[in-house]
């Protein structure tokens, strides 16, 4: 058994082999860990009622098309609540990939921003009106572009609108 030097000086027993003593270990599910941080949070679930009121509900998939962003918490906590699927697309996919994963996944409803990093969804997004699974699209701004989805020059929800 692996042995250090402890800090009083003593030789301890590794805590990866024995773990701690103290404190007492609780006994929590991802469902308690979930439901705590909904109370303690109670804006993370703002865009459940905005999904609901879309026809979001349970088994429906909502799909998430973003970089890193915060927003990510809160449309991952309001699909737990409403029971949907939170599904993620890869930002970096090509216009035909991301078509195609869109439709094979039938999303219904996505967020997304225009632009992100490099990329621009607009004609790819503009593809997309019409298709029967999709009820919305959710844009979200983008730091290269705050404007773009609040100038009311595209036909798409903007994120605060279903907070």
């Amino acid at each position: 058994m692996a042995q250090r030097e402890g800090i009083s000086g003593r030789e301890s027993q590794l805590s990866i082999i024995t773990g701690p003593k103290t404190p007492e270990l609780v006994d929590l599910t991802f469902n308690h860990v979930l439901h705590n941080a909904c109370l303690n949070h109670p804006n993370r679930l703002a865009p459940a009622g905005g999904l609901h009121s879309l026809g979001v509900g349970k088994g429906d998939r909502v799909g998430v098309l973003l970089g890193n962003r915060s927003e990510y918490v809160e449309i991952m906590f309001a699909c737990f609540k409403l029971g949907a699927y939170f599904t993620l697309f890869n930002y970096a996919y090509s216009s035909s990939e991301l078509i195609n994963a869109l439709n094979v996944t039938a999303p219904k409803v996505p967020f997304t921003a225009l632009t992100i990093s490099r990329y621009d969804y607009t004609a790819v997004l503009g593809k997309l009106q019409g298709a029967a699974y999709l009820k919305d699209i959710i844009i979200l701004d983008d730091a290269s572009n705050p404007s773009a989805s609040e100038a009311g020059l595209y036909p798409f929800l903007a994120y605060h609108d279903v907070q």
